[in-house]
């Protein structure tokens, strides 16, 4: 926060140095009022009174230098989020078309957990004890994994298996089963 405080001054004192009007260099000092005596309150942190003792030693044209920097970086916040958002779109419909173009199927968004134990493409035995997806057909994945969500099938991955497909959609298990299987 001291930084930034810092920042907009320095830019308003930048800023209105460029006006042909003389400009005072001289900082006065400012002194802050005590806190009434009933008033029990704890004192101010040293960025508080830095603050105030800022904003209280602002012109007129600082604080109106300070509220359009202020003004500018809100405006290029919400652009950049605004950019991020159709950037993730545009990307989104760029790997769809890739898929169709290339004929495969769309890497579902639940395949990031599968493939940190069985591979990107179901390459790998997990932890070396597993069937290899990519060498099943999708029958019989679904059968898998529909069998590890009730509990009716597994063995020793059986519990780590459940919990990793509890929450999955029937369309989820669907969609992994087509992506891994042959």
């Amino acid at each position: 926060m001291r930084y930034y405080l810092m920042g907009i001054v320095l830019g308003a004192f930048l800023l209105t140095g460029c006006d042909t009007k003389e400009v005072s260099t001289e900082i006065t000092p400012v002194t802050s009022t005590p806190l009434p005596a009933q008033t029990p309150a704890a004192e101010p942190s040293k960025e508080e009174v830095l603050e105030r003792e800022i904003t209280q030693a602002l012109t007129p044209a600082q604080e109106e230098v300070a509220k359009r920097l202020e003004e500018t970086n809100k405006e290029l916040s919400d652009r950049l989020a605004q950019t991020a958002q159709e950037g993730g779109e545009k990307l989104e419909e760029t790997l769809k078309e890739t898929s169709v173009a290339l004929d495969t199927a769309p890497v579902p968004a639940k395949a990031t957990l599968c493939a940190s134990c069985h591979g990107a493409k179901g390459e790998k035995a997990a932890l070396g004890r597993s069937a290899i997806m990519s060498e099943m057909s999708v029958a019989q994945i679904q059968e898998a994994l529909l069998g590890y969500q009730k509990g009716t099938f597994g063995g020793a991955m059986k519990a780590m298996m459940e919990t990793q497909v509890k929450g999955m959609s029937a369309e989820e298990i669907e969609a992994l089963a087509r992506f891994y299987g042959k």
